[in-house]
């Protein structure tokens, strides 16, 4: 009797299953806790939030042991993330030493939520390989849920606006409401597949002058340097950024505590 009593439900269920599935593909959430992948996208986003720029996720396979790609202070990092639940071997770490090579990076870095152990530690050191220990998991939407949510609300209210207010055939309404609800589907798909791209490309640009302004600024410098020199006076250089400190390998180069 009950499975007769669900029966209405499930057929509603499964007519609306690809709505959930996209629903949850592109603005649930990424289970990191045994998704090695979606904590690849976790690191990455971690990286962009502590000053990193042109960061890249690699593809799944053929990734030759990097998992992200990533720049700060005139370097290129190359990052393996290691999602584990016992500290990290020093296979780890020569994986990422050769990955740095392969892509031309000038820094290896391996980047995990457990910790490293002490050999890995000792072949680190030895070789110039960051370790990042104690990343968080948590869990990142994909998408804003507010975007779609929000956009639907406002369709529902313009439908039922048409309906209360327009003295119109019905068949003028529904065309309307129809065109509504295509423009909306076209909103959803532009956010969700456009926009990133987009974004990413905005941001890449926007790196590009920045880089290239720290270049011009620096020449300029050194312009400058060089006339005084000739004229036997002494000037100091005042930079608008910071030089980045070495980076100890025996200690955790980053907090992630303020980022959860």
């Amino acid at each position: 009797m009950l499975k007769l009593v669900l029966w209405p439900f499930k057929i509603v269920y499964y007519m609306l299953y690809p709505f959930i599935w996209f629903y949850k593909r592109y603005f649930g959430y990424a289970n990191t806790q045994s998704d090695g992948i979606a904590f690849e996208y976790v690191c990455a986003d971690i990286l962009r939030r502590r000053g990193f720029i042109n960061v890249k996720v690699t593809q799944a396979s053929g990734d030759q042991g990097i998992d992200v790609l990533a720049s700060k202070g005139g370097k290129r990092y190359a990052v393996q993330c290691k999602l584990y639940s016992n500290p990290v071997s020093n296979s780890a770490v020569q994986e990422a030493f050769a990955g740095m090579k392969y892509y031309g990076c000038s820094k290896a870095a391996v980047m995990t939520n457990s910790t490293f152990t002490e050999s890995a530690r000792d072949l680190a050191e030895s070789i110039g390989v960051e370790l990042w220990d104690n990343t968080p998991t948590s869990a990142k939407r994909f998408r804003n849920p507010l975007v779609f949510w929000g956009s639907l609300i406002i369709w529902l209210i313009y439908s039922i606006y048409l309906e209360e207010t327009l003295s119109v055939p019905e068949e003028v309404i529904n065309d309307k409401q129809g065109n509504a609800a295509i423009v909306w589907v076209c909103f959803i798909l532009i956010y969700v597949f456009v926009y990133p791209l987009v974004s990413n490309i905005g941001k890449g640009i926007i790196a590009s002058f920045g880089n290239l302004s720290r270049g011009v600024k620096s020449v300029s410098s050194e312009m400058r340097t060089k006339k005084a020199n000739k004229a036997g006076i002494e000037i100091s250089v005042d930079y608008d950024f910071e030089i980045e400190p070495s980076v100890n390998d025996n200690q955790n180069d980053f907090d992630w505590r303020d980022e959860r």
